[in-house]
């Protein structure tokens, strides 16, 4: 189990990254970032669960190039056990307004949801980890979430 201090001054979801950049400025943000950005964006109501729900990152793939700053997805299991598929887009920009995300509920049975053809996942593939960041970031959004309690 990861010990993290957390500020509280900012939302959970901003402070957690920038606790964790302050902690240990040099790191690989390709899942972190994009992560925290793709959570930014869930909506309760209409996604089933919050950011804190989630206790771990089982897989990952991501890409990015001239034209799309990221494209990817995560497999995440939430506390209550269920599987989740959440992809995402930045859009045109850097997460400005045209970004998405799309959400999947997901058989414990299957290990990956099938990828569309014009999803780069299926030049990059899935991403098993293991993900040190995103562990570290769900546990400092854990420790946000016991905070404000």
């Amino acid at each position: 189990m990861t010990t993290v201090e957390v500020s509280k001054s900012a939302p959970p979801l901003e402070q957690a990254f920038r606790d964790m950049m302050r902690a240990k400025p040099m790191r690989d943000i390709f899942y972190l970032g994009n992560f925290m950005e793709t959570l930014r964006r869930l909506d309760p109501q209409r996604d089933g669960f919050e950011p804190t729900d989630i206790e771990a990152v089982e897989a990952a793939w991501g890409s990015f190039d001239t034209e799309v700053f990221w494209n990817g997805g995560f497999v995440v299991r939430l506390r209550d056990g269920r599987r989740v598929y959440i992809e995402s887009d930045a859009g045109k920009g850097d997460w400005e307004g045209d970004a998405r995300i799309s959400v999947e509920m997901m058989p414990a049975s299957l290990r990956y949801p099938k990828p569309t053809d014009e999803l780069y996942q299926s030049l990059y593939g899935w991403d098993d980890g293991p993900f040190e960041e995103l562990e570290e970031y769900l546990a400092r959004l854990a420790a946000c979430r016991h905070l404000a309690k």
